[in-house]
């Protein structure tokens, strides 16, 4: 009897083993390659992601890149101050109006001078001419080559016989001095 224990025993633990080697080896071995096909597709899939977060950053930076190149443009240029006004006399005279007169701050002249970066230029400019003149001229200030923000506007009638106004247009210029780029 202790013989068929012992040979009942041995079966069992054969069939264990068996059992081990035909199933449980097999599935521990293709659950290792899934795990490193998981891993391998995990990374894959990460830098892919990445690289399409960078894509994005970098097609975002270009258009801002081009956007700032864009607003430099328009900023009156520090060392042609002088040209001032000229330059707003002739997109006056293109719109029908006569300029009487421009008057920037001259504390603030002299400041731009000394800063290294964008300025605000506080300008008065008197105009004389038609209602509509003054008001293509208005209309066409966010076209003009540089930027002027308009902060307020007078409009007085010297004649009333005379079918002219005088408009004076306070604003803020911005300029750029070259020492910035």
């Amino acid at each position: 009897m202790d013989k068929k224990i012992l040979y009942i025993l041995l079966m069992f633990a054969a069939l264990v083993c068996a059992w081990v080697v035909i199933v449980v080896i097999p599935w521990q071995s293709e659950l290792s390659q899934l795990n490193a096909r998981f891993n391998e597709l995990t990374l894959k899939e990460s830098a892919r992601i990445s690289q399409v977060d960078v894509q994005i950053l970098r097609a975002k930076v270009d258009s801002l890149d081009l956007k700032l190149t864009k607003k430099r443009t328009r900023l009156f240029p520090g060392e042609k101050l002088l040209d001032l006004g000229r330059t707003i006399e002739k997109l006056g005279n293109a719109n029908g109006l006569k300029l009487i007169s421009i008057t920037p701050d001259y504390d603030s002249l002299h400041l731009i001078q000394q800063k290294n970066k964008i300025s605000n230029l506080p300008v008065s400019i008197v105009f004389e001419g038609r209602f509509h003149q003054i008001g293509q001229f208005l209309d066409r200030c966010n076209k003009f080559p540089f930027v002027f923000r308009v902060n307020q506007i007078t409009m007085d009638k010297p004649e009333p016989k005379i079918n002219k106004l005088t408009i004076m247009l306070n604003g803020i210029m911005v300029i750029g001095n070259s020492r910035e780029s």
